[in-house]
């Protein structure tokens, strides 16, 4: 009776530490059938262990390229690579988004830090690279979606947007809150090359491109700096948006080659070019606060 009760003890306690395990363990080059509690008996991919784990876990991935992730609960899962983007990859092999986490922009309780998200395709959709959760420490490029190429929604925290393309508006961001991240050579087919609708604070838009609003439409952006960007149309930095303490130099566009249409306040507007008849080399339209212009174009 008495090794009744020990043996039954002791399987209650297995039982109750296997439910209130709070890490996972992947590592692609593990063998198959882990239960995912340890190096040893890791999972071979992310969403194994993304659908075993429940909120406040933490998954530890090891070095290696990785098919695309998905969870849709807005559950406070933190999912950490072990080297950083350069060793820890997410591929959507050009026809899945790399990693849903969750179903609305709001939903940001979803950690991905340390990742290199590419080839995501969201067509007719958005967030080729991501949709919603909170990115830190990622580099999102080459990936595609209807809106925000790169990302779309959630936040992103010292992350790199590069080469992403939009279909429609937003190439490297569509409604986001981005703070200490570089756009860069993102493209948009229609507005807003670097973001569209974003919230940036500290960023760098610099190289990318769209009908308007080369950098960025319809934004908020304080501390930035847009250097670079081109817009066929208005707005070669900025069009529509609101930039404060931002450094705008070396945009170009037919009409308001720095900004158009956007309050500008506290910055520095510089060195723009607008090629058109209208001009507005360095802003267009919009009110302009307590800033420096230096010589522009047009």
């Amino acid at each position: 009776m008495l090794m009744t009760r020990i043996v039954s003890a002791i399987a209650l306690a297995v039982t109750a530490g296997a439910a209130t395990a709070t890490d996972w363990y992947v590592d692609m080059n593990a063998a198959p059938n882990g239960d995912g509690q340890g190096w040893g008996s890791a999972y071979q991919d992310i969403q194994t262990a993304l659908t075993a784990a429940q909120s406040g876990h933490t998954i530890w991935v090891k070095d290696g390229t990785y098919t695309p992730i998905a969870r849709m609960d807005n559950a406070a899962i933190t999912i950490q690579s072990m080297n950083g983007p350069s060793a820890t990859i997410i591929d959507g092999g050009g026809t899945n988004r790399c990693a849903m986490l969750g179903i609305l922009s709001t939903h940001t309780a979803i950690v991905l830090s340390g990742f290199t998200l590419t080839n995501g395709n969201a067509a007719g959709s958005q967030g080729g690279g991501s949709c919603s959760g909170t990115l830190t420490n990622c580099v999102l490029t080459g990936n595609t979606a209807n809106n925000g190429g790169g990302a779309d929604g959630g936040i992103l925290i010292d992350c790199v947007l590069t080469g992403n393309m939009a279909g429609n508006n937003g190439g490297g961001a569509h409604n986001s809150t981005l703070t200490g991240c570089v756009l860069t050579g993102n493209t948009a087919s229609n507005d807003g090359g670097g973001s569209y609708f974003c919230t940036l604070t500290g960023c760098v838009l610099t190289g990318n491109t769209a009908r308007n609003g080369g950098g960025s439409y319809g934004d908020t952006l304080t501390g930035c700096i847009l250097s670079g960007n081109t817009a066929s149309n208005r707005g070669g930095g900025a069009r529509s948006s609101v930039l404060e303490n931002c450094l705008v130099t070396g945009n170009t566009a037919a009409e308001g080659g720095g900004a158009y249409d956007s309050p500008v306040r506290n910055c520095t507007v510089a060195g723009n070019t607008a090629t058109g008849s209208v001009g507005g080399g360095g802003t267009w339209g919009g009110q302009s606060y307590n800033n420096i212009i230096w010589p522009d174009s047009q």
